[in-house]
């Protein structure tokens, strides 16, 4: 997608789109198919399509990144949508997080998807270094199942979170409000 003209934004769009639903499919292949823990699953697909969106910064630039990251989200938010119970979801959400399965699938998606436009409006294609190092050492961690512990926020908002969390999810989670 090398420019803005609407059929390779559709395309691209499309090829994002079946690309996103091929990875978490995957990921979700693997837990009911394989019983591998959703820790695993979970940070399959993060690694996919951090190394996708590198992929595609590359090759597309800024637009296509955020073509990209678009189709990620409906993705996501299709997986969201269909709720516990579903292979999509279940391969995203921990049992750990309890009744907030599905607040930390959200949260930290759009902490990262913020952070990523962010690095690219500041740091252009080094904005793939950030993709890299964040999305690597991030799933690295995942699957070590660190217990969780609560802190306070400013507002008092008592949020549980794993020293696996990424940072700006911790910054965004402890002023969020939850139920």
């Amino acid at each position: 997608m090398s420019s803005l003209n609407p059929t390779n934004v559709l395309i691209g769009a499309l090829v994002a789109l079946v690309w996103s639903y091929t990875c978490l499919s995957f990921a979700a292949h693997l837990k009911t198919n394989h019983r591998v823990r959703t820790g695993y699953t979970r940070k399959l697909f993060h690694v996919l399509i951090f190394a996708s969106a590198v992929m595609v910064q590359a090759l597309g630039g800024f637009w296509a990144v955020c073509v990209f990251g678009s189709m990620v989200t409906l993705v996501v938010g299709y997986a969201v949508f269909r709720g516990r119970g579903d292979r999509l979801y279940e391969a995203l959400a921990r049992k750990q997080d309890g009744p907030n399965r599905t607040y930390y699938i959200v949260i930290p998606y759009f902490a990262t998807l913020i952070g990523g436009m962010t690095s690219n409006i500041f740091f252009g294609p080094l904005a793939v270094v950030g993709y890299l190092v964040g999305g690597l050492g991030d799933a690295a961690g995942e699957p070590a199942g660190v217990p969780a512990y609560v802190v306070a926020g400013i507002l008092t908002v008592f949020v549980r979170v794993t020293r696996s969390s990424s940072t700006p999810a911790k910054a965004v989670s402890q002023y969020w409000p939850r139920q």
